[in-house]
């Protein structure tokens, strides 16, 4: 965490003379970002700055307010000139900004989950545990879309809540920072989270969150298979790069609609071949169909639970299926945070675009050959037969996995009969 008040934290150079002695002229809070508005103390050149929290502790926005150039070696679009859009654009808009405050403090921690992408609010979001176990003495306050308010875990301080959909969340606006400059008045001492992007998994407790607890992983072959695919009309799964490549162009314009329901047909065609393969292999298996999406036609065995609007009780409500899935599938960024970190186990259909960000939407807690058995990646375009050969392989032979290799199994000691290695081993 790094200080806000009463010392703000202050390592920012001059992008124009690179002189290190900037004075902070105030500190803005306009939604996704948190902003040091500054001035060099040798140039006087005025420019923006992000503060280090989120991805902007990897590569922070940088904004000259004369000249609206965008500083760095890298510039991002979805990023960098995403924030420069919104500081010209700026909305009057009068956000509605709920707190609920559970304990007094006079020394708090601000955690800012505002972000325009559903896994970006989650990945923020599990820094909480963090501060609420590590900082007792210090109350934390998340920042928080409002329909994410029922994953805060309990522990925090206080939540500020802002009624904004994710597709708002780049936007700027100062109603939010008038009401958390007037909130900021209460504290004698202000911190702000880094709010990681990529926190460590294994010391995160789901339940926390949603309050379920993830799969049990020693009742993994003692329960009926449970196999779960998060379908998204956005994130599809189809035969070649060729099709993704297609389908990237066409998605975001409407004139192409008619063509949008042909990839969406051929990604339903491949689910629904994928689950008729596995019902064969698996006998007695249960497979169900989330994510937000049209229920469209599939096989009768099939439990199809996707729905075009999302509330708290629906996701809860596929929260306890992941909790019980065995696996569960799906193409990346189909907002497998959640799943992956309820389910035994999982496989991610990665495209080839998508090859630097394996493990940006992935929460499994798993660590050594566990990890590498239950956690699987199908890259490129895999085929149904690939990605069933991959699924059933897991279901199948789990027990004869951790049999070579759990703890409980592999004690070095002095045995009068190792007879029930074997034993176990021919079960499988």
């Amino acid at each position: 965490m790094i200080e806000l008040f009463p010392t703000t934290y202050n390592k920012f150079v001059c992008p124009e003379c690179n002189y290190a002695d900037i004075k902070i002229n105030k500190i803005v809070f306009p939604g996704l970002h948190i902003i040091a508005d500054c001035s060099c103390t040798n140039c006087k050149f005025e420019f923006l700055h992000d503060m280090p929290i989120g991805h902007a502790v990897y590569y922070p926005v940088i904004l000259g307010k004369g000249n609206k150039h965008l500083y760095g070696k890298d510039i991002y679009r979805w990023f960098h000139k995403a924030f420069l859009n919104s500081y010209l654009n700026q909305t009057q808009s009068d956000i509605r900004f709920v707190k609920k405050q559970m304990k007094v403090t006079p020394e708090v921690i601000i955690l800012n989950c505002i972000d325009y992408l559903y896994g970006h609010v989650l990945l923020k979001l599990f820094n909480a545990q963090y501060y609420i176990d590590n900082f007792p003495d210090k109350g934390l306050i998340v920042l928080i879309p409002q329909n994410f308010e029922w994953l805060v875990p309990k522990g925090a301080a206080e939540v500020w809540t802002v009624d904004i959909k994710l597709s708002q969340a780049r936007n700027w606006y100062n109603s939010i920072n008038d009401k958390i400059q007037e909130e900021l008045k209460r504290f004698d001492k202000v911190y702000l989270s880094l709010a990681f992007s990529h926190p460590d998994f294994s010391k995160i407790d789901i339940a926390k969150y949603t309050g379920i607890n993830r799969f049990d992983i020693s009742k993994f072959d003692k329960s009926k298979p449970v196999i779960t695919f998060i379908c998204r009309e956005d994130r599809l799964w189809l035969s070649s790069a060729f099709w993704d490549y297609l389908f990237l162009i066409i998605k975001d314009y409407n004139f192409f609609t008619p063509f949008k329901y042909l990839f969406i047909w051929r990604h339903s065609r491949r689910v629904n071949k994928l689950f008729n393969k596995l019902n064969k292999i698996i006998p007695g298996a249960t497979f169900y169909l989330t994510g937000m999406g049209k229920k469209r036609r599939c096989a009768s065995f099939i439990n199809d639970l996707r729905e075009e609007k999302i509330s708290n009780e629906i996701e809860l409500t596929w929260c306890k299926i992941y909790s019980q899935s065995h696996l569960v599938i799906g193409v990346h960024g189909s907002n497998m945070l959640l799943p992956t970190a309820l389910s035994a186990g999982f496989i991610e259909i990665l495209p080839v675009s998508r090859y630097a960000n394996i493990m940006e939407d992935i929460s499994a807690i798993y660590k050594g050959p566990l990890y590498l058995f239950l956690c699987r990646f199908a890259p490129g375009n895999p085929s149904v037969r690939t990605v069933s050969k991959m699924t059933s392989s897991i279901i199948k032979h789990f027990g004869r996995f951790n049999l070579m290799n759990s703890n409980e199994y592999n004690q070095h000691k002095l045995y009068e009969d190792v007879s029930h290695f074997q034993e176990n081993y021919l079960k499988e």
